[in-house]
């Protein structure tokens, strides 16, 4: 019996040793900018660090509305200035033109169908007619205009020019 407590000390002293290696760490897990609301919404992930690894213990919720003017987390809200709103929506802005950007980049066909191992498939022309090919196919200025508002919330009509002159 005594041998068995002594092993069950050792094991447990053993295990509280190689918990005090964990560091508390905090990772951001996913970011979704909400549109229709005008809301930057972010997941955080608390856990431990322990060997180049994370191991996430639980998740919080972050909210920033550059509109507002205010940040909310755990039921509190904070309000900042007037500058880092518009320097934020500008931010923002940015993000939305390269997501519709992209969406027209990959409705006229661009870009190169990749295998499995990421590497560039090949795909003959004719199988592709609205791709138009070049040889830095992804430097192109393009502008993308912004419809007036529409019945349906969140719908835009992309739209986008080509301005490489």
């Amino acid at each position: 019996m005594r041998k068995t407590a002594v092993a069950l000390f050792f094991s447990f002293a053993a295990l509280a040793l190689a918990q005090d290696d964990a560091i508390k760490a905090k990772r951001v897990a996913s970011v979704t900018w909400d549109l229709q609301n005008h809301k930057l919404i972010w997941t955080v992930e608390n856990g431990l660090a322990k060997n180049g690894e994370f191991v996430p213990s639980s998740k919080e919720s972050y909210e920033i509305s550059p509109k507002d003017g205010a940040m909310t987390f755990g039921g509190e809200q904070r309000g900042f200035t007037a500058q880092e709103a518009v320097w934020l929506q500008r931010l923002l802005n940015v993000l939305t033109i390269y997501c519709a950007e992209s969406v027209v980049w990959w409705d006229a066909g661009e870009g190169l169908p990749l295998n499995e191992d990421g590497t560039p498939a090949a795909v003959p022309q004719d199988q592709n007619p609205e791709a138009h090919p070049a040889e830095s196919p992804d430097n192109g200025r393009r502008k993308v205009a912004e419809p007036e508002p529409q019945k349906t919330p969140g719908a835009i009509r992309l739209v986008a020019q080509n301005r490489i002159r």
